[in-house]
C-alpha cells in the first residue's frame, strides 16, 4: 500500500563487466549462500562464491519504495571481496535521510535465492538514539513511533517525550503524510485557503494534500488545520492517499452508514489491517485521533 505511486528506477552498477564477454554457463550457475557480509561506514561488503557472480540488493526507502539494484561482478582475486558504497549511491541519487532497508541476495534472473541477509541502515549514518520516555518498549504505537521519528515524519513534542495520547489536528495528520510521501512541493494552482498562512509549518503538506485529492477544506474558503483529526477522517485521508482502492464488500460496523463520505476506506482500513473497529461492530468514526494512533496507522501502511 505504498501512497507514492510512481515507481524509482533501479540502479545498474557494473563493475567491469561487459555483457557479450559473460560466459553462459557462469549466468546459469548456482550461486550459493552470501558469505562474511559486513555494513560498516555505508559500505556493503561480502565474500563472492566465484567469478562473475550476480547479485540483487533490494532497497526498500523511509517512504516505503523498493528498488532493486542488479549488481554484477568480473573475475576477482583470491581473498578479494565484492563492495558497493550504499551512502555514495544513495547521496548521489539524492535520497533523502532516514532508515533504510536492505536486503542482499545471490541472483541470476533478479529474483531472491535462497538465505539473503538482511539489515536497516539509517542514512547518512550513524542512527541517532531515539527514546521516548513516555513511549514504552511494550507500547503498541512503539515501533510505529521509532519508524516516524527515524524517517523524519514527526519528532517528539519534546526532546524526551512523544505524547502519544495527546489529539492530532488536521494539520498535524496531513503533514505526517506528505512527509511520509517525501515532502514533494506543492503544485502551481494548489487550492488555498483563509486559515492557512504562507508561513506555517503545515503550509506546503495542506497545499500538496488538496491539489491531489487527499483532503479538501472544511468549507470552500477555510481548512482548519487546528481542529482534532477524527478516525473516520484519517483513514479517509491514507485510502486517498493510496489512490482509494477497494475494501471489503461487507460493513460489519453499526457507526458507519454505507452512504458515509469515510464508508469505503473504513472498510478498506479493516481489511488491510490499519486498523480495526473500537469494538466488534463499533469504528466510533467521530473519535479523536490521537498522535500515537495516527503514525501507528501510518506505518502499517508504509509497511504493506
Amino acid at each position: 500500500m505504498n501512497l507514492r505511486k510512481h515507481r524509482l528506477a533501479g540502479l545498474l552498477l557494473a563493475c567491469t563487466l561487459l555483457l557479450g564477454l559473460l560466459p553462459a554457463a557462469a549466468l546459469a550457475a548456482d550461486l550459493g549462500d552470501l558469505q562474511n557480509v559486513t555494513l560498516s561506514d555505508g559500505v556493503l561488503s561480502w565474500d563472492p562464491f566465484r567469478s562473475y557472480d550476480t547479485y540483487q540488493l533490494r532497497v526498500r526507502t523511509p517512504d516505503g519504495i523498493e528498488t532493486d539494484w542488479g549488481l554484477a561482478f568480473a573475475a576477482f582475486s583470491p581473498g578479494e571481496q565484492f563492495s558497493i558504497d550504499v551512502r555514495s549511491d544513495l547521496a548521489d541519487a539524492n535520497y533523502r535521510p532516514g532508515l533504510y532497508h536492505l536486503r542482499l541476495a545471490a541472483s541470476t534472473d533478479f529474483t531472491d535465492r535462497s538465505n539473503p541477509w538482511e539489515a536497516d541502515y539509517y542514512y547518512p549514518g550513524p542512527r541517532p538514539e531515539l527514546s521516548f520516555a513516555d513511549v514504552p518498549d511494550d507500547a503498541y504505537c512503539h515501533d510505529a513511533v521509532l519508524w516516524a521519528a527515524a524517517g523524519g515524519i514527526t519528532g517528539g513534542t519534546d526532546e524526551t517525550h512523544f505524547s502519544p495520547n495527546a489529539p492530532c489536528t488536521r494539520a498535524q495528520a496531513v503533514t505526517f503524510l506528505w512527509r511520509a510521501a517525501g515532502s514533494p512541493a506543492p503544485e502551481a494552482g494548489a487550492p488555498a485557503f483563509a486559515d492557512v498562512p504562507d508561513d506555517a509549518y503545515y503550509r506546503d503538506a495542506v497545499l500538496w494534500a488538496a491539489a491531489n485529492g487527499v483532503t479538501g477544506g472544511t468549507d470552500a474558503a477555510h481548512f482548519s488545520p487546528n481542529a482534532p483529526c477524527t478516525r473516520a477522517q484519517i483513514v479517509t485521508l491514507l485510502w486517498r492517499a493510496d489512490s482509494a482502492p477497494n475494501g471489503a464488500a461487507a460493513n460489519p460496523f453499526t457507526d458507519v452508514p454505507n452512504d458515509a463520505y469515510y464508508a469505503a476506506p473504513v472498510l478498506w482500513a479493516v481489511a488491510n489491517g490499519v486498523t480495526t473497529g473500537t469494538g466488534a461492530d463499533v469504528f466510533s468514526p467521530d473519535a479523536p485521533c490521537t498522535r500515537g494512533q495516527i503514525v501507528t496507522f501510518l506505518y502499517r501502511c508504509r509497511a504493506d
